[in-house]
């Protein structure tokens, strides 16, 4: 008797329900943590300490500098990696944005599995439901990788948890929380905005008969994600009026990528980066009014979540799940294919994301949600089975995708920086194309170790004037397009071009 007191002393004492979950038992904060741990564990065992290509070099990059990224300017994340970079101190910078965006994908997982027993789900199968979503190659691809998408996430998951707690509790301050959270997720990325309904239509329901509440909570929204985009405009004005820009000493105009994307430090220019109207992404938004492409749309979000195969398995179970659940439970948990409707018909027709699937990430937690809630609507002698068959899908997942593991022996971008490092003079200015230069302004501007070259984004035929001008006092080198095959052999064997007036000072670094 005595045990069992001291058991309930201590239940008591590590309650959850300062953030609203109120179990009754310590098992279910215990499910949470292993599951928080596993993820952890998967994502740290694969996770890159260099720095990488693309958008990923961007993202290492930017935050530690405080510079700018590119449109829709995505404040929150530059903010929060700034802080994170510099408060951990541990290996590299890359490295610690890395592991920054790895740790908002564990608490995504956690805010799956605190979503889902929110809604009903037994404790069991909502930690095997966020494990698999965890698991899944498309989330965990992105976690364990610099992605902006990662902090989207999270912060789109916590705003609907803490929705749910509100709309449950009836108080207040769990309402205000969501309104903060998702301020700061549209500071992430702007596809929030087609996650967020889905919380918002929670809130109403709340309180459809206190109209003050929903008002005073959209404030809050507007003002959090106001005051995030503005640090666009400061920070451009700031960068601009201290020249903090290399590229400016090169005769450049403003508005150059990674110190001062767009510009926005001007009105005008402020718009078109925060619309994304730099990327073209208004032709997303035309995707809505073309009906007759709805069930392209449909294929297209099935191939999004791995292979048209997974796709349709996954979105197949959730429906069923769903049918399965009694009516009760519907009128709450239909929200959850809110952000797979509203996302698909932009992601399809936004032909300029080169990564539409990572828009999936957070329709793909819902999807998983919706599952174990499902299963807890089945007889109680079928959970051992639906339980055997999710731990059978957790195995096929670390199988299918244990490639990922090689990612923390890849040292691809030093090894380019190394190699431009050794063909190029330490004065030069060098060209190269956004996917080639961002590990480069990694090592100009965060590292502080690629000498006194100056790195320009684009080709040189973007900048002939220029070329012109800058080759008659300085080595020009522009680097060309890397072969479809990224892997260290091919940057090993950057050299210079032999087919270049070297008179010209003008040089092409081929592969």
């Amino acid at each position: 008797m005595k045990f069992r007191a001291v058991v309930a002393q201590l239940d008591r004492a590590v309650a959850f329900e300062a953030i609203g979950w109120g179990f009754e038992s310590l098992r279910p904060r215990v499910l949470g943590v292993v599951v928080a741990i596993a993820a952890g564990l998967v994502y740290c065992l694969s996770l890159s300490h260099d720095v990488g290509f693309w958008d990923y070099g961007e993202l290492q990059t930017v935050p530690y500098i405080l510079g700018l990224m590119h449109t829709t300017g995505f404040p929150t994340e530059i903010l929060s990696g700034a802080l994170f970079a510099h408060v951990v101190i541990l290996g590299s910078v890359a490295f610690r944005i890395t592991l920054f965006c790895a740790l908002c994908g564990v608490g995504a997982a956690a805010c799956c599995y605190a979503i889902a027993l929110e809604l009903g789900a037994q404790p069991v199968i909502a930690a095997a439901a966020a494990l698999a979503y965890a698991l899944m190659r498309l989330t965990w691809s992105h976690a364990a990788s610099a992605d902006v998408m990662d902090e989207a996430v999270v912060l789109s998951a916590a705003t609907l948890l803490c929705a749910l707690i509100a709309r449950r509790t009836g108080t207040f301050k769990y309402a205000a929380i969501a309104a903060i959270l998702g301020g700061l997720a549209v500071g992430t990325h702007a596809a929030v905005i087609l996650y967020l309904p889905a919380a918002a239509v929670v809130l109403v329901a709340a309180y459809r008969k206190n109209w003050r509440a929903i008002l005073l909570c959209a404030a809050i929204f507007l003002a959090v994600t106001a005051a995030g985009y503005a640090y666009l405009p400061v920070r451009s004005c700031q960068v601009e009026r201290q020249r903090l820009d290399p590229t400016r000493q090169l005769g450049l105009s403003p508005g150059m990528p990674i110190w001062d994307w767009g510009g926005p430090c001007k009105a005008r220019d402020f718009v078109a980066v925060v619309t994304g109207r730099q990327a073209d992404a208004p032709r997303g938004l035309r995707g809505y009014l073309a009906l007759r492409r709805y069930p392209h749309y449909a294929v297209f979000a099935l191939t999004q979540f791995g292979s048209p195969a997974e796709g349709a398995a996954l979105v197949a179970a959730a429906l069923l799940a769903f049918f399965a659940q009694p009516r009760a439970t519907r009128k709450r948990s239909w929200i959850l294919f809110v952000p797979l409707v509203l996302v698909t018909p932009f992601a399809a027709a936004f032909t300029t994301e080169s990564d539409a699937a990572r828009y999936y990430i957070f329709p793909a937690l819902c999807l998983w949600i919706q599952i174990a809630i499902g299963l807890a609507a089945v007889r109680r002698q079928l959970h051992t089975t639906a339980l055997a068959a999710l731990g059978l899908l957790i195995v096929a997942f670390l199988w299918q995708s244990r490639g990922l593991f090689e990612q923390r022996n890849d040292r691809l971008g030093s090894t380019y920086i190394a190699a431009v490092k050794a063909a190029t003079s330490d004065d030069a200015i060098v060209i190269a194309p956004w996917v080639d230069a961002t590990p480069l302004a990694y090592a100009a501007y965060v590292e502080r170790n690629f000498g006194r070259r100056f790195i320009v984004f684009g080709g040189a035929a973007a900048f002939p004037q220029q070329t012109r001008r800058w080759s008659r006092t300085r080595f020009v080198y522009e680097v060309a397009e890397r072969p479809s095959v990224a892997n260290a052999a091919f940057v090993a064997r950057l050299h210079l071009a032999t087919d270049l007036d070297r008179d010209t000072k003008v040089f092409r670094l081929r592969y």
